[in-house]
This record gives structure tokens, C-alpha cells and sequence, in this order.
């Protein structure tokens, strides 16, 4: 800085100097030649001086900001030793549930985008009418909704928002809002229908909604560290079993069961209706009709108490209904003669198959 308005003086006097010189030699010597001649080289002395600062303010400020981090974190390791020990310990326990929700399932953002693709505009509403699922919504001891139909029906698009709606149910007994956890089985990711996987994925869910030093919680984590290779299966259900709420109603949803082999459905449900023997369980599947697993499914649970059908008659009317909206947003674009309307109209409805 004192190089840089040293030469900002120089230039100053050389100014001075010229002004002291007689009227009659100004004229013969402008000022233009002056610039032309001697300023140049005070411009680029200034612009070295200026650079040379600009570079020396960027290493203060970088330095400064380092210091500022050191300072800021030896305040937090000076305040951490005065932190009250209940605060803590809460905060250890918040770790140790997230913890083992990671464990359970690290890949939650993909079963949520999962979830919301199947989203999509569609003939949903009859089921909520259907008595079947009404009653099994509100049914208070546990018990299995059971959807089946063909293949492209609509299953999976009426699950997804089956969980939308259960959503919004409001809270329960206790001041409780009631669980609710979902997988949807993928044919085109088969790692995703494995044991391990779906259970870990519900496992995890049903953690989220209980407090995080709740018992469940605390003996998942021991049991997840002390297992050099941990399974879901026997003690990690015994758990569940153990320490789980009696009397908070919890809601199962899994989509397209046929896509899993015939033993790892076998497992699922049966760890599944373990559960439900103990806690109040809505269990909700979805499969094809005519799928080998729906053997399984039948001997797993000899008395379901509730099954719908993706070719009801109430799904086939809103599906009629649908079709007939669809055509009046559309009857600008192109008119059709009555009769081939109707044809066109049953057509879409027949084969349909539901969505």
C-alpha cells in the first residue's frame, strides 16, 4: 500500500511540475503529450502496486477465515464440556436411532421415489367404498386385506395410493397416529425383493414413528451390533415381538408379491403374521391371480378376512366413469360419430383390466 501511494505522489508532483511552467510552454507542450509520455508508466507501476495488494488482501482474508474456524471450533469443544449430561445422552440416543435405521435400510430415497411414481391419476376411489376395506381399515384386531387380479390391472397404482390414504388418518388412542410402512416389489430390481431387504425396509419404517429411546429402538441396536452377519429373521422379529406396542394400530402394505421367490414370501409372511400375533397388525397384499405365490399366501393365512378383486363391478363403473370424463375433456380435439363412441368407449373399459 505505501509502494502503491508513493507512486500515486510521484505522479501528483510530475503534474505539479508541468503546471509550474509558463503559460507560453504549456501550450507548446500539451497535456496529451504529457499522458502520452509520462503517465504511462505511472499507470503501469499502479496497476503492479494495485495487484500486488489485491493478492496480499485475498491471503489476509483466506488466513483470517482459517483462524475464525479454529476459533469457532474450540468454542464447540469448550462448550461440549458444559453441556448438561442429559442433553447429552439425548443426543447419543438420537444417533443411535439413526443408526440403525441406517442399518436397517439405506436406501429409503429410493422406496419414497418408488412410492410417489406410482402416484398417478387413475380409478382409485372405489376400493375406499368397498366394505371389504373399510372393514379391515377398521378392524380392531389383526387382519389381512388381500388384492389380487392380472397382470397390469391397476395393483400396484391402488396400493400406492392405498398409503396415501392411510396417511392421513388421524391420530388414534395415546395421542398416536397409527404406523404405517410399505414396500413395492420390482421386477426390474431383484435386489430389492429379497428377505433381508423388505423386512429391513418395514423394520426401518416402524422405527421412524417410535421415540427414539423407546425399547424397540435401544435392543435393535444390540442386537444389530452384536451380529457379526445380521439376519432379520428369528431374533430380530423376537424383538419386535418383545418390545413392540400393543395397542398401536400398525398398517403393512406390500405390492406384487409374485415377484419374489416362493420361499422368501414364505418367510415374509410368516415373520409378518408372527407380528400380528402379538400387536395389532392391518397387513395389506397385493398379487396375481393366477401367481404360484397365492398357494402360499392362502396356506400362510387359511382365513383371510378380506379380498377384493380388480374386476369388481364397482372398478369397472369408475373405470366407465373415467373413460366418459376423459372423452368430454377431449371432445374439442376430435368428434366421433355416436355409435363408433360407444364401441370406443366399451373397448377402453374391457380392456382396461383396471387402470
Amino acid at each position: 500500500m505505501c509502494e502503491y501511494l508513493i507512486t500515486l505522489v510521484g505522479f501528483c508532483a510530475k503534474i505539479a511540475k508541468a503546471l509550474e511552467k509558463p503559460a507560453i510552454l504549456q501550450l507548446t507542450c500539451p497535456f496529451i503529450a504529457f499522458f502520452d509520455t509520462e503517465a504511462s508508466q505511472f499507470e503501469a507501476e499502479l496497476a503492479r502496486w494495485g495487484t500486488a495488494i489485491d493478492r496480499q488482501v485475498m491471503v489476509l482474508l483466506s488466513r483470517r477465515q482459517a483462524n475464525s474456524a479454529d476459533a469457532v471450533a474450540k468454542i464447540g469443544r469448550t462448550l461440549v464440556q458444559w453441556v448438561p449430561s442429559e442433553e447429552k445422552k439425548q443426543h447419543s440416543i438420537m444417533i443411535r436411532s439413526i443408526r440403525v435405521q441406517e442399518k436397517l435400510h439405506s436406501r429409503q430415497p429410493e422406496r419414497v421415489a418408488a412410492w410417489r411414481r406410482q402416484r398417478k391419476k387413475g380409478t382409485t376411489e372405489w376400493l375406499f367404498q368397498e366394505q371389504a376395506y373399510q372393514d379391515w381399515k377398521s378392524s380392531t384386531a389383526s387382519t389381512m386385506l388381500w388384492i389380487h387380479g392380472k397382470l397390469g390391472s391397476g395393483k400396484t397404482v391402488l396400493l400406492a395410493n392405498v398409503v396415501a390414504e392411510l396417511y392421513r388418518l388421524p391420530q388414534g388412542g395415546g395421542n398416536m397416529k397409527p404406523i404405517v410402512t410399505y414396500h413395492f416389489c420390482n421386477h426390474d430390481h431383484a435386489d430389492s425383493n429379497t428377505y433381508d431387504c423388505i423386512m429391513g425396509s418395514i423394520i426401518q419404517q416402524i422405527l421412524a414413528y417410535l421415540e427414539p429411546e423407546s425399547e424397540t429402538v435401544a435392543d435393535m441396536d444390540l442386537y444389530l451390533q452384536r451380529a457379526a452377519c445380521p439376519s432379520l429373521h428369528d431374533e430380530a422379529i423376537s424383538v419386535l415381538r418383545r418390545t413392540l406396542p400393543r395397542d398401536r394400530s400398525m398398517f403393512l402394505i406390500l405390492d406384487a408379491l409374485d415377484e419374489c421367490q416362493g420361499e422368501v414370501v414364505a418367510a415374509i409372511l410368516g415373520a409378518l403374521k408372527s407380528i400380528s400375533e402379538v400387536c395389532l397388525v392391518h397387513l395389506c397384499c397385493s398379487t396375481r391371480t393366477d401367481a404360484p405365490v397365492s398357494r402360499i399366501v392362502s396356506s400362510i393365512f387359511p382365513r383371510i378376512e378380506h379380498q377384493v378383486s380388480m374386476s369388481s363391478p364397482p372398478m369397472l363403473a369408475e373405470m366407465k366413469g373415467f373413460v366418459e370424463a376423459e372423452f368430454e375433456r377431449r371432445r374439442h380435439v376430435r368428434r366421433l360419430d355416436v355409435s363408433l363412441e360407444e364401441i370406443v368407449k366399451d373397448v377402453l373399459v374391457g380392456a382396461s383390466e383396471g387402470m
